[in-house]
C-alpha cells in the first residue's frame, strides 16, 4: 500500500518536473501576465534567438 502511494508521489513529481522542463524551454508564451496586461492580440517579446 505504502509503496504504491510512493510510485505516485513519484510520478506526479515527474509530470511537475517535466512541466517546468517545458516552460522553462518554451516559455509561458500567451499564458504569461505579461501578455495577459497587454490585451488580446499583443504579444509581449521576452526572447530572442
Amino acid at each position: 500500500m505504502i509503496a504504491q502511494m510512493q510510485e505516485g508521489f513519484l510520478l506526479a513529481d515527474l509530470s511537475r518536473i517535466g512541466a517546468c522542463l517545458l516552460i522553462a524551454h518554451f516559455g509561458d508564451g500567451l499564458v504569461s501576465l505579461d501578455a495577459r496586461a497587454e490585451g488580446p492580440g499583443k504579444h509581449v517579446l521576452t526572447r530572442t534567438h
